[in-house]
């Protein structure tokens, strides 16, 4: 099953409810892991396994700064990576910069019921997939919003025994240029209404038109922009 994900601090891993402070975080909460009865191999109490940003079985799609590459950055809205793991969830620690950024989830391809959800502007770590049938699992995560600076990657926690090699990047590569109607503004309000909670790229013209060719692809749209006014962030990794 899929939950809207929530942020959680701290380590480890037997399934049972645990305290503790995630470092580079100025939060303290308590996290509890997957207690599910899942089918052999799993035991049902499924160890945490961490893995930094720079891992190689993590795909990466968009404007990505891997200056460091065990903290990785994007800006504009249609970034995205793919975990593919084997075990029962996964965990992402994500940092949205300024201010908060929406993402979305989709495991297992299943984009109908994907979950949109907020990512707040200081370091968490987020259960964006848990509970799941043992197995091997493909988790997708899109970000929707453009709303400050650069959101960064932190870390990935799993499950399970840990991850698998990433499905092969698409032959086909799209990039769209664009105003707020290509960036995705209202896109889940019919009265037009303004809001980052209102904001999408995925199932937005670009988001939607990509999968239909099978493409990855590069959305750099801003609200009232032009062709014009876009001519020095073509190839710009953020806005500012």
């Amino acid at each position: 099953s899929t939950t809207t994900p929530g942020t959680t601090t701290g380590t480890t891993t037997t399934g049972t409810t645990t305290t503790g402070t995630t470092t580079g975080t100025t939060t303290t909460s308590t996290t509890t892991t997957s207690t599910s009865t899942t089918s052999t191999p799993s035991t049902g109490t499924e160890a945490l396994h961490t893995f930094m940003p720079s891992d190689e079985n993590i795909l990466y799609t968009g404007r990505w700064s891997f200056e460091d590459p065990d903290t990785p950055w994007c800006a504009w809205q249609a970034c995205s990576f793919v975990v593919q793991f084997e075990g029962t969830g996964l965990q992402v620690i994500l940092d949205a910069g300024t201010s908060t950024e929406y993402f979305r989830v989709i495991v297992d391809d299943d984009h109908e019921n994907s979950v949109k959800f907020p990512v707040s502007n200081r370091v968490e770590t987020y259960d964006v997939a848990t509970d799941l049938p043992w197995g091997t699992h493909k988790v997708e995560m899109v970000k929707e919003t453009y709303q400050g600076t650069n959101a960064t990657v932190h870390g990935f926690g799993v499950f399970g025994p840990g991850l698998v090699p990433p499905p092969e990047r698409p032959a086909r590569k799209l990039m769209f240029y664009g105003d707020s109607n290509l960036a995705g503004a209202s896109l889940s309000h019919e009265e037009n209404r303004g809001g980052a909670e209102y904001i999408g790229t995925h199932f937005g013209l670009a988001g939607i038109t990509s999968r239909m060719f099978g493409a990855e692809y590069h959305n750099v749209s801003a609200s009232g922009e032009t062709i014009h006014g876009l001519n020095t962030r073509f190839d710009r990794m953020d806005w500012w």
